[in-house]
């Protein structure tokens, strides 16, 4: 059995990883690893390494580990297109209040579009339950960091 390092085995599951996602033959398999890591590395232990990484629970981290990250990006890119339109808003209205004669009710439809902008990011912003849960269980991971204080 060949022990590889920390890095090794890192790489090792990424290259399983894409030998399980672009369904690769065995022989292609022992190929593609042995180019990718630099030595060859027999096709059994490829399928060990491919039945321990399709377990249930591996299979479980990652599913989690990727919807967290993507709703957290589709998050943010929402967030960025509230501020966009924002701006966006705030410039109409700037060139509407300077203009003569002014267009009164324009102006109050931009006004509203603004408000309805900022409370659209304020309930972004505080009201997700899915990024409470983020960031409770990232606290909970940096507690779990923490060394432990004398006399608490």
């Amino acid at each position: 059995m060949v022990h590889f390092s920390a890095d090794k085995r890192l790489l090792l599951n990424k290259l399983i990883g894409d030998c399980i996602s672009f369904d690769l033959k065995p022989a292609e398999a022992v190929e593609y690893v042995r180019v990718e890591l630099g030595e060859p590395l027999s096709y059994r232990s490829i399928a060990r390494r491919k039945a321990k990484l399709l377990a249930e629970e591996r299979v479980q981290d990652w599913l989690n580990n990727f919807t967290r990250i993507g709703f957290v990006r589709l998050h943010k890119e929402q967030m960025e297109d509230l501020e966009r339109m924002k701006r966006d808003y705030m410039k109409r209205y700037f060139e509407e209040t300077i203009r003569r004669p002014r267009n009164e009710n324009l102006i109050l439809k931009i006004r509203d579009d603004i408000r309805q902008t900022m409370w659209m990011m304020s309930q972004f912003s505080l009201g997700s339950p899915v990024i409470a849960a983020l960031k409770g269980q990232h606290n909970i991971e940096d507690q779990e960091n923490e060394p432990l204080q004398a006399g608490v």
